[in-house]
């Protein structure tokens, strides 16, 4: 049974009584409207939804701080209003008069699977062998895990170890490791800022993982504010704690067991460069799988989805490529484009009574020297460029995909022009049929390509970004 919040709020300037499940949330005035004369304002003055999405806040029946975010209210008659919850944030203490609000916050914090796999916690444990030594010896070792802090945008991420003695009816359990990733913020975060950030760290772990969504089991916003405790002078500052709640689609999801993800050590000494790449708007990952089971299955929106990102990633590492690899194909385009703007030129100086035949022929020639500066090489070209480029990254991959369809060699141009084909009949709207071996094979190659690419482009060597992909794929 989903978890039932009820308290009050207030919205408006007023006084409301709040439900919240399942994700909606419901308020009711103290005193409900005369249905009459509700139902007559209502038809003339609305349309049933309101204008803003805001932030409301209220206690709860516990006692503790709630914050509703980005909620827009629709009516449900008489006063009483509904809203879907993108988010909310709860308090976790009631023992403080009055109760401190969620603002200002100073640090946030994550926990889960996907931070102990990036980060695995067991390295600090130190045992000695079981085999030879009738004693079993567990040992704490910080030294396996120092200066794990990084600053992004003046920003500091710290990775750290706790672990714990568990005092729990699970007998079996000696000792409790996890991961904890802590934002310091260099300048105080309102609510809606930290959900931002919250974004932003999802979407670097959906990377790391390969996965379009990833769950954290904790997040927590954290301020320190002065607290008098009763008696004169005696004000000490207290660290407060919310816990912040993301509304996520419902969708299966995983996270695998197995360590194959790429790890924090790989990627210590450019973390800052990489995670400025992966939260740009431009960084795509919407073709990511949900799960295992969707990672093995292939269709025509996830083969023209893989087409666009890795040419989104292609540019943005080679954004001349074409004139770079082919000096022929340099001059001509040169040429092409310096025509046009002497023509464009010429057309601005000329004395014509048609103004408007000057006007329109100067838009062609804007028009063709956008196309032509844009073009620089085929699909085609650019995806028998990569896999030659890292072919020896693919490798060990490519050689596993042939034996399993009994191809004893195959060309990377074959490969790049049945991916190609495809990808243009799928643009076309022409029937496409079963997938055949060598359009499976590219797809897969070329997934590993985006990485390479994203990898690449953020400074690490073959060898590393080998490594890597490898663990994914």
């Amino acid at each position: 049974m989903d978890k039932i919040i009820c308290g009050e709020l207030q919205y408006d300037e007023k006084k409301y009584y709040f439900n919240f499940r399942n994700n909606i949330l419901v308020i009711q005035p103290e005193k409900m409207k005369d249905y009459n004369r509700w139902w007559f304002n209502y038809q003339g003055n609305n349309d049933g939804a309101l204008e803003k999405r805001i932030n409301v806040e209220g206690e709860t029946n516990e006692g503790k701080f709630i914050c509703f975010v980005d909620v827009k209210f629709s009516h449900l008659g008489r006063g009483t209003l509904q809203a879907f919850v993108p988010a909310y944030v709860l308090g976790k203490g009631n023992s403080v008069s009055p109760l401190p609000k969620c603002v200002d916050i100073e640090k946030m914090s994550f926990e889960g699977k996907s931070l102990d796999k990036f980060c695995y916690p067991k390295r600090i444990i130190k045992h000695n062998d079981f085999c030879k030594e009738k004693t079993v010896k567990l040992e704490i070792d910080y030294d396996q895990f120092k200066n794990q802090r990084f600053t992004i945008n003046k920003d500091v991420f710290s990775y750290d170890i706790n672990w714990i003695m568990p005092h729990s009816l699970d007998i079996n359990n000696v000792l409790n490791v996890k991961t904890l990733l802590t934002i310091i913020f260099d300048k105080p975060k309102s609510i809606n800022e930290t959900v931002d950030y919250y974004r932003k760290v999802e979407k670097f772990f959906c990377f790391i993982n390969n996965r379009r969504i990833v769950r954290f089991s904790d997040i927590k916003l954290k301020k320190k504010e002065p607290v008098n405790f009763g008696f004169e002078n005696d004000i000490k500052d207290i660290e407060f704690q919310f816990t912040l709640y993301i509304t996520e689609p419902q969708e299966k999801i995983d996270i695998l067991d197995d360590l194959n993800c790429i790890r924090l050590d790989d990627v210590k000494y450019k973390y800052s460069k990489l995670f400025k790449n992966i939260i740009n708007e431009d960084f795509l990952i919407h073709y990511y799988p949900l799960n295992k089971k969707e990672d093995s299955l292939v269709d025509n929106d996830k083969f023209t989805q893989v087409s666009s990102v890795f040419e989104s990633e292609f540019r943005k590492l080679f954004p001349d490529f074409k004139s770079t690899v082919n000096n022929e194909y340099k001059v001509i385009k040169e040429s092409l484009l310096k025509h046009i703007s002497n023509k464009k030129t010429k057309l601005k100086k000329h004395p014509a009574a048609n103004k408007k035949q000057i006007k329109t022929e100067i838009k062609y020639c804007e028009y063709f020297s956008k196309i032509i500066s844009n073009i620089d090489g085929t699909l085609e070209e650019k995806i028998a460029y990569s896999l030659n480029r890292y072919q020896s990254i693919l490798n060990e991959k490519r050689n596993h995909l042939l034996n399993a369809y009994h191809i004893s060699k195959i060309k990377n141009t074959i490969l790049a022009q049945s991916f190609s084909k495809r990808r243009n009949k799928i643009s076309h709207g022409e029937s496409t049929g079963n997938f055949n071996d060598r359009e499976i094979i590219s797809y897969i190659l070329l997934r590993m390509c985006i990485y390479c690419l994203t990898l690449e482009r953020c400074k690490f060597s073959f060898e590393d970004i080998e490594k890597m992909v490898n663990k994914l794929f």
